[in-house]
């Protein structure tokens, strides 16, 4: 569901003026994520990262690729968490955040892994 309409270009703009400003817990999140990529970007971007193919990610066991999709999914593309685990087809949105917790303890004691996320997001840019 989108919020605003307008290219991609202006919802880019529009999420930089959005993440400069405090946020009032009253905006719905849809507005709050305006311009932030959707999960399936997020996927691909992975994907392209890591050098595999997004349908790894989201139905197989995903292993790291997967960890580091949901991470991203909260923290860049600030989805909601059935959303996130509907693309990842996992049944538990508690399952994301411990996907979350999990791929920040992996970034600190691997350093690889952050030139992954670096490329990933690089690719959602």
């Amino acid at each position: 569901r989108r919020v605003f309409l307008g290219t991609e270009q202006w919802l880019r703009s529009m999420r930089q003026k959005i993440d400069a400003k405090w946020r009032h817990v009253d905006i719905p999140l849809d507005q709050r994520a305006a311009g932030r990529p959707s999960m399936g970007a997020v996927v691909k971007a992975v994907a392209e990262a890591m050098q595999m193919r997004p349908k790894e990610i989201r139905r197989g066991r995903g292993g790291v690729a997967r960890t580091i999709a949901a991470w991203l999914g909260v923290y860049e593309g600030r989805r909601r968490l059935r959303v996130i685990a509907r693309t990842l087809h996992l049944k538990s949105c508690g399952r994301i955040t411990q996907l979350a917790a999990e791929c920040e303890k992996l970034l600190r004691a691997d350093k690889r892994l952050e030139q992954f996320v670096a490329a990933a997001r690089l690719a959602l840019a």
